[in-house]
């Protein structure tokens, strides 16, 4: 029989929201034992939940008060969760990584036997289901939309000295961000992590988000990851220029490009996701850009190939270098594959897709072109 399975948090946690199927702001508790699942709800959420939860029995809150009470107990959150796993027959339990340390603390003090999750706490969440899929594709679809939105504003711009102007007014990071961010509140998705739309040395930093003027002949990088309110996600990066680019950007682009292409002739069950990302330093050194030291930084290929995504942005597996025991992929995880360049004070260059990953290799999600000029 599998461990009894303890969490307290909101539906912000992914864990939480995969498990009990429902948004909720509040933190409230599962518990998940013996091939059923138990949520304690306050009497605010007990009906929705009821309605919403599926595959999940909901227990109110007030009966366990009403026990505490007639006991002569303190409400606390640990007696709390003592008389449900009192009432279960429980006395050890698996919780998240991210438990809440105090609340690890008392359990531990009322003699319970508390584990944290070796790694994922629900490592089924790595293999997405049909309909998984089908969420994640439809937020993709958006996303491209999204993309085709800033470029649109890139193709419409003119050129002035260098700088990009639209409708006469100075085209901005902001602008382009702005415009994006109202494309998904149209269609009720948000983008909670932001939206990368960086220029020139912006560009060089991966996670820049950009800011201020956008300019003609320099690497601009759309990297753009909204959030369905199903909760999953999608993501993707471009990387444009507005005119003729540079030669060295040229080479930098067409590396990147060569380098995503052998990632995703190798993503497929059984690979490690490590042998992937060593295929691609290994093609950018090819292509005249190894990863080393530079004077002010790392330069070249300085992240991972890739990540899963789901209800997190960022989750298992992954496509980089293995630090600890390592899983090959296996059929039904989505990752991202995003090959990239960074050289300080110059800028970057990055191309993202996700595919979903398949016994005979693997099906790309995304349908976006990869053009560097506009």
């Amino acid at each position: 029989m599998k461990p009894a399975r303890l969490l307290y948090a909101s539906s912000k946690s992914a864990d939480m929201l995969y498990g009990a199927k429902l948004h909720v702001p509040d933190p409230f508790l599962y518990l998940e034992y013996s091939g059923k699942r138990y949520l304690v709800m306050s009497d605010l959420e007990f009906s929705r939940a009821k309605a919403q939860a599926k595959g999940c029995t909901v227990l109110p809150l007030s009966r366990y008060h009403a026990h505490l009470k007639r006991d002569g107990r303190k409400a606390t959150l640990e007696n709390l969760i003592e008389a449900l796993l009192t009432e279960k027959g429980i006395r050890s339990v698996v919780v998240p990584r991210d438990f809440p340390a105090w609340l690890y603390q008392k359990l531990v003090g009322k003699h319970y036997s508390i584990r944290t999750a070796d790694g994922a706490f629900f490592p089924e969440r790595a293999v997405k289901s049909a309909a998984e899929i089908r969420r994640i594709e439809e937020a993709q679809r958006l996303n491209e939309g999204a993309l085709e939105l800033a470029l649109g504003m890139l193709r419409d711009a003119d050129v002035r000295k260098g700088a990009l102007y639209l409708d006469g007014k100075p085209l901005t990071s902001e602008r382009i961000r702005t415009g994006i961010l109202h494309h998904f509140l149209d269609h009720e998705y948000s983008c909670p992590d932001g939206v990368i739309v960086s220029c020139g040395s912006h560009s060089a930093l991966p996670h820049h988000q950009g800011s201020g003027q956008l300019y003609a002949a320099k690497p601009i990088i759309l990297d753009i990851f909204p959030r369905g309110q199903d909760g999953y996600w999608a993501d993707m990066t471009r990387t444009v220029v507005k005119g003729d680019a540079p030669e060295r950007l040229r080479r930098m682009f067409d590396a990147v490009l060569a380098a995503q292409e052998t990632a995703l002739s190798l993503v497929r069950e059984g690979v490690l996701g490590s042998s992937v990302h060593s295929a691609v330093l290994k093609a950018l050194e090819e292509s005249g850009f190894p990863t080393k030291p530079g004077k002010t930084g790392p330069q070249g290929m300085i992240h991972g190939t890739g990540h899963g995504l789901g209800l997190d942005i960022h989750e298992e597996p992954r496509l980089a270098l293995a630090y600890a025991k390592e899983e090959p992929l296996v059929s039904g995880n989505v990752v991202s594959v995003e090959p990239g360049l960074y050289y300080p004070g110059f800028g970057g260059v990055r191309i993202e897709d996700i595919v979903l990953v398949q016994k005979g290799g693997c099906r790309n999600l995304t349908r976006a072109k990869k053009v560097l000029e506009l």
